[in-house]
This record gives structure tokens, C-alpha cells and sequence, in this order.
């Protein structure tokens, strides 16, 4: 086959498969961007009416029909449509269907837009009826499970709700159309680019023909003139005809130039090749030597510039550089950025008497345990890898800075903080004995204590100095008041780490009434500090203290054993006092809080079920199967009573108060007080109480000071009450009287007439 049949074949071939092609990529390309603008139109229209929340929350299955009916209407496909309460019930639907499908995801937590292809009828060669579905959630701040709320209050309560609160999908609205639907919008388009495709090709076809011939027969002379060159029989005064001013003539005149010097050149040629190939093969073994040579060594650089040499983590100013990237980045995402200074005094005494090289052992070992402390995304790579994100770095000679970035609260710097400081002072063998090393922590938060990084650095060493000064044995939070000498909350620090907890704190005791049957169901034991120069000191002041210091460990086992010893006096005494009420912390909640708890009952002999762990919400929602697993061995295993204290004022949920093993719960005062205030208070607290029945949970309430206040919780269907209206938190000795008098009779007769 000539070379100019086979240039036409293959030019025709080519042109027409890349038509087609081009025909249908043009005719896919519309097809999903219909599919796109289509899903965007359904999108648009039922994220932006703010009606379809209110409608389908109440399930006004006329109004929602009336505007699905509306909505489909102004699609630009086919379409169906139906409306879905978030617990599953079908509102509407267009047209309307007996039993539509239901919806691709059933959630009340918020969800993305949802789109998938299925078949209705199960058939899987049935591809055109396959149907396109789009599942929208319907997004509000208000609970769907909210059946407090009328039609009437409802706007009022969506203007008062949080717009950085929570979000709760209301309900879903699923649209679907067929693959037919979109391909009988496209018929007009599809036929157009059809035409349009066949006609250029027609026009390119002729294009290619006409440019075969003109390029083919020169070049096959050409092919032949450079045959008889390759085989020496071309004859010396051979020429090509040069009559055109292209890349064809070009080549033609080039062609003349080798038949010319073809013979004369060959051996030069030869010889030319052999020693060019030698010369560029030194070339190249010299150049990637070289190139080796400067990566080594602007590897080094960096890595002397960015890291330090003794631990292999990055130093101050690689740590500086990255730390202001993190703080935007968690300024955007609304996160904090928490940074820990670290500083070991014990490791200059080792340097100064053990020499620098036992020194750097030890530093290197400090470095793995703050590494192994945190988390993955916390801790820097040891490799090479400048792209690294560093989240650890070495600071100085005895320094370390940690810095915890994609923080959801402030409170997590403080937990991680705390382990790092137990791993810090661990002991650690030098020279074949244990040491223990004298370890200062600072922290400060982004954006609470500056927005820049030299900022936070400065925080941060400003409370790793007041550790430092004051031998503090535990992290140190920076404060305003750190700036200021003599702060009342560094020195009441100080005197709780030093506190005598025996002649300092003690316990009061506030009774639990059971209205329904007139007894002394329990009491709940609440600390006091008579500090020894500024006397009583209540606990909302010295309970985060302990909390920050670590102290709280201490003074919770101090709360726990004082209380037991109080009820088993009691006992001896012959006053029956059922069960005794704690408060734990969730610093508290460790195992050896778990042993503690059971070696106090086993010395005291109590049964478990006298002691009685009062759980905040927040608590509940901190590494849920830690606290699943130590809850229930508290539980189950122990048989220790468990209460939820304060609820309705923190994070919990009605899966939380599912799924623990809980025994009480503990309505918070505030309800109490606002019942007064408002009525949304009192339905709210109605609610609990409801709720709590039917979790067949005990219910407390807390706070309650005045008769009205306790006929509404009677009402409401609560019988256990604890408040001034009864009595203070009481002495051990006036406890006693309190229930062995019985006087609190007087006062439930009087609330009873």
C-alpha cells in the first residue's frame, strides 16, 4: 500500500473515530451537566426556603403537598418528589404515591446532600429507567423532637436560637427522574451536534485527501533517493528537484547536501560518534556527581537550620514558622491552638556533674516521651521530611515547646497537659540508678491569650515561670493576673497544694426527702476549705484550682474515704442514712479512682449501693467506651450507684442517658429558679421529669427554696426534693439530728394542707 493511501486511511480512521468521540463526550458532557444544574436547581430552591423546616416539623402535610406539587413544577426534567419527616414519616408526596421509597439516609444529625442511581424495578438491564435520586436533609436550629413548640411560637423560637448552636435535620425532601427524562430534554441538542460533527468531518475528510497527494509523491521520491543512499548505489551527480518553499523543499535541500558529502564524511563520522559517546558519558557521571553533591549539602543546611541536632526535632525557628500557619488555619475552622512549654531543671544538674553526653541520652529520651504522650497529628516526624508539620519542637537547651493544633475546646490542652507531666516525671535511669527530673509546664491558648506566635510564646513562658517560681507541680495555665505579683489565685494555688486536708476541709451534708413517703432517702456530701488566714472558702473557687493543679485526684479520694467513714458512723450510731452522694470529676475517673472506690467499701464493710457517684453531663461525652468500660464496672461489677448531676445545663443527649448504666437524675436549680421566671423553664423541667420516668431513672431535684416551687415539682411528678425549703447542708452531728427528730415532718404537713 502507498505511503499516501496509507497517510488518507489512517487520517480518515482517525478523524472519524475522534468525531465520534468528540460527539460523544460533547452529548456525556451535557448529560451530566444537566444532571448537575438540575441536582444545583433542587438544591438551591429547598436550601434557601426556610418554610420547608417549619411545614415539615409540624407535619402539614397539605401545606408541604401544596409546595412539593409547586416545586416539582418549576423543574426543568421530569421529575417526582416526596417529603419525609427525619423519623422516617411520609409527609407528601408528587405524584402521590401509596408507598414511595424511602429516603436514602434517615438521620436527626446533620448530613450532605445525598444522590444516587437505582433501579426501581430490580431489573438490572432495565439501565434507562434507572432512576436519579436526590435526598436533601431539611436543616434547623430547632429539635425536631421538640413537641413543645405551635405553629404559632415557632418563628419566635427560630429567631431566638443560637446561630453557632447545634442544627437538627428536620425531615429529608427526595427528588427523583429517570436517565429517559434527561435524554428527552437533550433530543434537540444531541441531533444539532450530531449534524454539526458529520459536517466537519466531511470537510476535514477532504482536507486530508487534498494534503496526502501534495505531501505522498515527494516524499516517496525522496524514500527512494534515500534507499539507493543506504545501499551506495546512488551516483554522484544525483539531485533532488528543489521547487518548494516548505518543510518538504527543506528536506530536499537538506537530502542534497548529504548525497553530497555522504562518501567523503562517512569515516570522519564514525570516528566523531566514538569519541563524542565517550565525552558525554564523563559528562554525565561528573554532572550527577555534582548534583548529588549540592542536594547533600542543601539538604544538610536545612536541616541544621531547621532542626536540632541532638533530638532531631525542629527547633524555634522552624516551630515559629509553621505555628503561625496552624493559628489561621484554626482561626478559620473556629478551633484553639494550644502551646506547651516544657523546661527541665534536673537536666542542667545532669550536663554539670554527668558530662554532656549523658545529657543528651536523657534529652532524648525526654523528647520520645512527650512524642509518645500525644497524639499522631501531634507529634513531628524524626525523618528528614521538611514538609513535615512540626508539632513538638526543642526550644533551647533544657526547652520544649508541644504545640496541639484542631483543639474542639480549651479544656483538652489541660488534659494533655497533665499527661505529659506525669510521663515527664517519671523516673528515668542515668548511669544504671533512677532519677526523677524537676519538670516546669507552661501553657497558653489560641485565640484566648494572643493571635501571634511570638505572642503565644510569650504567654506560655510567662506561666512556665510562675511554675518555675513557684515549684508548682503541675501545669500552669497562663492568666492576666500572672503579669501581676501576688495574685490571689496563684497564692490560694499554693496553699491547696499544701493544704492539711484533715484540719482544713470538711463536709457538709445536704438531706434528700422522699416528700412521697416522709424519709431521709440519701444526702449529698459537699466540701468546704477553712483556709487557716482567710477562712471559708467555697468551692467554686478552689474546686478549679484542684482541677487545674491535678490536686483534684487527692482531694476526690479524700471526699470519697471521709464520706464512707461519715455514713458508717452514722450507722454505728443507729441512724440509717440509705446512701451517701459524691461528686466526682472526670480527672477523677481513672482506674485507680476505680480501686480506691472498692478497697474504701470492702475496709468500711458498706454494701455499694450506700455510695452514690454524682456524674456531670460533660463527663458522659469524653471517650465514651473509657468511661462506658469504668461506669459499668462501677456498676454492674461494684454495684456503686450512679447519678447524673445538673442535668439540662451541659452536653448530653437521650442516647447518653440510654446507653449508660445510670440510676438518678439530678434536675439542676436553674430550672427550678427560671420555673418562676418563664414558662418555657417550667415545661422544659416538666419534660425531664417526664423523661426520666420513662427512662426509669430516680429523679432529684436540687434547689428547691420556696413552697410554690415545691408544688410544682409535685405536680410535675417528682417526690424526691433537695433544698433549703428542708434544710442547709448540714454538719455530720446536726445531720443526725435532722434525721433522727424528724422535724422536716412539720414542714411537709404545712406544704401539704
Amino acid at each position: 500500500m502507498r505511503l499516501s493511501t496509507r497517510f488518507s486511511l489512517l487520517s480518515i480512521i482517525t478523524v472519524a473515530l475522534s468525531g465520534f468521540v468528540m460527539c460523544g463526550a460533547l452529548l456525556l458532557q451535557e448529560y451530566k451537566t444537566r444532571q448537575v444544574l438540575w441536582q444545583a436547581e433542587i438544591e438551591t430552591a429547598l436550601t434557601t426556603n426556610s418554610a420547608w423546616s417549619r411545614t415539615i416539623h409540624f407535619r402539614d402535610d397539605s401545606s408541604v403537598q401544596r409546595d412539593l406539587a409547586q416545586f416539582v413544577n418549576q423543574l426543568s426534567v421530569s421529575s417526582t418528589a416526596a417529603a419525609y419527616h427525619v423519623d422516617g414519616e411520609l409527609i407528601a408526596s408528587v405524584p402521590t404515591a401509596e408507598q414511595p421509597p424511602r429516603p436514602v439516609r434517615m438521620s436527626s444529625e446533620r448530613v450532605d446532600v445525598i444522590t444516587q442511581f437505582k433501579n426501581p424495578a430490580g431489573i438490572d438491564d432495565n439501565v434507562m429507567n434507572a432512576r436519579l435520586v436526590v435526598s436533601v436533609p431539611i436543616i434547623s436550629p430547632i429539635n425536631p423532637i421538640d413537641y413543645s413548640l405551635t405553629p404559632e411560637n415557632y418563628r419566635d423560637a427560630l429567631f431566638a436560637a443560637n446561630s453557632a448552636g447545634p442544627r437538627f435535620v428536620v425531615g429529608y425532601i427526595e427528588v427523583a427522574t429517570s436517565r429517559q427524562a434527561f435524554l428527552n430534554v437533550m433530543a434537540e441538542t444531541a441531533a444539532y451536534t450530531i449534524l454539526l460533527v458529520l459536517a466537519g468531518l466531511v470537510v476535514v475528510l477532504l482536507l486530508v485527501r487534498a494534503l496526502s497527494r501534495s505531501i505522498g509523491k515527494p516524499l516517496e521520491h525522496m524514500a527512494e533517493v534515500a534507499h539507493r543512499i543506504s545501499i551506495g548505489e546512488l551516483p554522484q551527480n544525483t539531485r533532488l528537484p528543489v521547487k518548494r518553499n516548505d518543510e518538504i523543499g527543506e528536506i530536499a535541500n537538506v537530502l542534497n547536501g548529504v548525497i553530497e558529502g555522504v562518501h567523503k564524511l562517512k569515516a570522519r563520522i564514525d570516528v566523531d560518534r566514538a569519541l563524542l559517546s565517550i565525552k558525554v558519558d564523563s559528562a554525565s557521571k561528573k554532572l550527577s556527581a555534582a548534583e548529588e553533591q549540592v542536594s547533600q549539602a542543601q539538604r544538610q543546611i536545612k536541616r541544621v537550620a531547621y532542626y536540632d541536632a541532638v533530638t532531631g526535632l525542629p527547633n524555634r525557628r522552624l516551630m515559629l514558622e509553621q505555628l503561625g500557619m496552624l493559628i489561621q488555619i484554626a482561626a478559620r475552622e473556629k478551633r484553639y491552638i494550644g502551646v506547651i512549654l516544657i523546661d527541665s531543671e534536673g537536666l542542667r544538674r545532669i550536663n554539670e556533674t554527668r558530662g554532656r553526653e549523658v545529657g543528651d541520652t536523657v534529652l532524648r529520651e525526654l523528647a520520645d516521651r512527650i512524642k509518645n504522650t500525644l497524639r499522631d497529628s501531634d507529634v513531628v516526624s524524626r525523618e528528614e521530611n521538611l514538609n513535615e508539620s512540626p508539632d513538638l519542637a526543642r526550644v533551647g537547651n533544657d526547652e520544649f515547646c508541644v504545640v496541639l493544633h484542631g483543639l474542639d475546646k480549651p479544656d483538652a490542652a489541660n488534659l494533655v497537659s497533665q499527661r505529659l507531666y506525669y510521663a515527664l516525671t517519671d523516673p528515668i535511669r542515668v548511669d544504671g540508678r533512677q532519677m526523677r527530673l524537676d519538670v516546669n509546664i507552661g501553657v497558653a491558648l489560641a485565640p484566648n491569650h494572643g493571635k501571634a506566635p511570638n505572642a503565644l510564646m510569650r504567654a506560655a513562658d510567662v506561666a512556665m515561670s510562675v511554675a518555675r517560681r513557684d515549684n508548682a507541680l503541675k501545669p500552669v495555665f497562663y492568666e492576666k493576673a500572672m503579669d501581676v505579683e501576688g495574685s490571689e489565685r496563684f497564692d490560694l494555688s499554693v496553699d491547696l497544694q499544701n493544704a492539711d486536708f484533715d484540719r482544713e476541709m470538711t463536709l457538709l451534708y445536704q438531706p434528700q426527702i422522699d416528700t412521697a413517703s416522709g424519709e431521709v432517702i440519701g444526702a449529698e456530701a459537699l466540701i468546704r476549705w477553712n483556709h487557716p488566714t482567710k477562712g471559708m472558702i467555697p468551692p467554686f473557687k478552689f474546686i478549679p484550682l484542684a482541677e487545674e493543679s491535678g490536686h483534684i485526684i487527692a482531694l476526690g479520694n479524700w471526699v470519697l474515704r471521709r464520706a464512707c467513714i461519715d455514713i458508717a458512723t452514722l450507722r454505728e450510731k443507729g441512724v440509717q442514712l440509705p446512701k451517701v452522694s459524691i461528686n466526682v470529676s472526670a480527672l477523677q475517673l481513672t482506674n485507680a479512682f476505680l480501686e480506691s472506690v472498692s478497697d474504701t467499701l470492702s475496709h468500711l464493710e458498706l454494701e455499694p449501693s450506700c455510695l452514690e457517684l454524682e456524674l456531670t453531663e460533660s463527663l458522659l461525652v469524653q471517650n465514651f467506651n473509657t468511661v462506658m468500660e469504668q461506669l459499668t464496672y462501677l456498676h454492674d461489677t461494684l454495684g456503686v450507684r450512679l447519678s447524673i448531676d445538673d442535668f439540662g445545663t451541659g452536653y448530653s443527649s437521650l442516647a447518653y442517658l440510654s446507653r449508660f448504666p445510670l440510676d438518678e437524675l439530678k434536675v439542676d436549680r436553674s430550672f427550678v429558679l427560671g420555673m418562676e421566671q418563664s414558662d418555657n423553664f417550667a415545661k422544659i423541667t416538666a419534660a425531664i421529669i417526664a423523661m426520666a420516668r420513662q427512662l426509669k431513672l430516680d429523679i432529684v431535684v436540687e434547689g428547691v427554696d420556696s413552697p410554690q416551687q415545691y408544688r410544682t415539682i409535685r405536680e410535675y411528678g417528682a417526690s424526691v426534693i433537695q433544698g433549703y425549703l428542708f434544710s442547709r447542708p448540714l454538719p455530720l452531728e446536726d445531720l443526725e439530728t435532722f434525721i433522727g427528730e424528724r422535724t422536716y415532718l412539720n414542714t411537709l404537713a404545712e406544704l401539704d394542707v
